[in-house]
């Protein structure tokens, strides 16, 4: 995850080394600093210290609170200095990364993609303006593709190329453009099936990727070029180039290009990264001082949410990876508020229906004048919300309900606890405990008036020492006599029990 140091030291401190750096802030990022801090510094001036009446020095702010601010406005300085990307840049920097992660699993595709990419000249522009964008291996790329497909190796895959329905695709084209597009695929396929050799193949390669590589949309959304192209890389060029590989003539150049490009990758990774981290900043203080979560903590869980969309952009779609990188990033926050904003964690996707309860609570509370009822909450619920019944309501609205400590101070003074106010239903009362403390003392002082046998088989028969009562055959087991024996001993001692001069000490126990 993208992260950054921030340092404790003291404002002075922090702004003198600022300047002694000499750091130049680009007016977006001025602009996007003084809206952070005009929500997270109205606290500090609310708490600075009054001047004194006589000399004495006034009292330095909290620290942690200038620390907290301090590590805001050197977090944007730190990312401001990543200048921003244009869109063919971020399509660089993503086709950089789908360089690196070809050549770590297909090769044959990376090389195909470098091929293609550096003989059409696309992004140009950008390429040429920075050095860093440079594709690496062109020349490799160019020689092994064309060595691969007039090797004798790749003959049986020059077959008859399929119709793609370009006919029928001509006739149900909408523009002039479109047609003559499809007609000059429908003519190069025909050289092709004619020749059906490498040089003719390569022409209808070099063709097609040339017409889907143009910043046209009416051409790429065309199902018959896309499968054309699909059948001269999955069909042909894919299969010949990997034999190529396999066959080991290229080993320590395939070598050499997995390491860099895997470099090519990661670079690529940080800096589109890095480029957005400003856009995290823009959505995350949106979200200030709710829950309870500071803005450092909710650009965090924003920079996760953008980390995932880097590796899910898809730049083939054509749209700005702002565009998709916002909604990767609002749900990290959203995510993140849910996790770490209750002491019981609430799933996010209740989280969002609760938010849609409490709207509906407080529009109704605002037309009513009063409290609504669950039924009449349930009734409001927007379309989007599943069809509720007021007591489903009322058990959402209690999930919303923040936990109390036990250890809560109670009081003006604040000299108890809550604890200690809670009854506990499970205690057992005074004068239940002391009665039965005597009712055991006088059961002990009957049984030992028994003989020892007498006394050690009622123990056992009704478990009066470990709760557990034995049946006559476990306890003539532990004697060595008969279940008849044992049973006859048991009622000889009962009977005991029953003599007047035993039973009244526990007769007041039994009633």
């Amino acid at each position: 995850m993208i992260s950054f140091e921030t340092p404790t030291s003291p404002v002075s401190d922090t702004e003198a080394a600022l300047a002694a750096a000499a750091v130049e802030l680009d007016p977006e990022v001025a602009a996007l600093e003084a809206e952070v801090l005009a929500v997270t510094e109205p606290a500090v001036k609310a708490e600075a210290p009054k001047p004194a009446e006589d000399d004495a020095e006034p009292e330095p702010v909290a620290a942690e609170v200038l620390d907290t601010d301090d590590s805001v406005r050197l977090y944007l300085r730190e990312i401001g200095r990543v200048p921003l990307l244009n869109a063919e840049e971020e399509v660089i920097l993503a086709k950089g990364m789908e360089l690196g992660a070809q050549m770590h699993t297909e090769p044959w595709k990376a090389i195909l993609s470098i091929h293609e990419w550096t003989l059409h000249e696309t992004e140009a522009t950008g390429r040429r303006k920075d050095r860093r964008y440079a594709l690496p291996f062109a020349a490799e790329s160019h020689r092994i593709v064309r060595a691969a497909l007039t090797s004798d190796d790749a003959l049986d895959l020059l077959v008859t190329a399929p119709s793609f329905g370009l006919t029928d695709a001509i006739s149900k084209a909408e523009t002039d453009t479109l047609k003559e597009h499809l007609a000059r695929a429908k003519d190069v396929r025909s050289v092709y099936n004619e020749r059906l050799d490498a040089e003719s193949f390569i022409d209808l390669l070099d063709w097609i990727e040339d017409e889907l590589g143009r910043p046209n949309a009416e051409l790429r959304g065309s199902a018959a070029l896309r499968d054309v192209r699909t059948w001269a890389r999955d069909e042909v060029a894919y299969p010949a180039i990997r034999r190529h590989l396999e066959s080991g003539r290229e080993d320590e150049l395939v070598t050499e290009m997995h390491h860099v490009l895997k470099d090519l990758a990661k670079h690529s990774r940080d800096h589109l990264t890095s480029a957005n981290l400003r856009l995290v900043v823009s959505i995350a203080r949106k979200y200030i001082n709710q829950a309870g979560m500071g803005l450092l903590d909710l650009v965090q869980e924003g920079n996760a949410g953008l980390i995932r969309a880097v590796d899910k952009f898809e730049y083939e779609r054509g749209f700005k990876f702002s565009t998709y990188a916002t909604w990767w990033i609002r749900q990290a926050i959203q995510r993140g508020l849910a996790d770490q904003s209750r002491t019981i964690r609430i799933p996010v996707h209740m989280v969002e229906t609760m938010g849609r309860v409490a709207r509906v609570v407080r529009e109704l509370s605002t037309q009513l004048g009063r409290e609504p009822t669950n039924a009449e909450i349930a009734a409001a619920l927007p379309d989007e919300t599943p069809v509720m019944t007021a007591q489903r309501v009322e058990e959402i609205r209690k999930l919303g309900r923040e936990p109390v400590s036990l250890q809560s101070p109670v009081g003006d003074e604040g000299d108890a606890e809550l604890g200690e106010l809670i009854p506990d239903e499970d205690a057992v009362s005074p004068l239940d405990a002391v009665a039965d403390r005597m009712r055991r003392e006088q059961i002990e002082h009957v049984l030992n008036s028994l003989d020892g046998r007498e006394q050690r088989v009622l123990r056992l028969r009704f478990g009066l020492d470990d709760g557990h009562a034995r049946t006559l055959e476990e306890v003539g087991r532990e004697f060595g006599l008969t279940r008849e024996r044992i049973r006859q001993i048991e009622v000889q001692a009962l009977r005991k029990l029953r003599h007047p001069s035993r039973s009244r000490k526990l007769r007041e126990f039994a009633a």
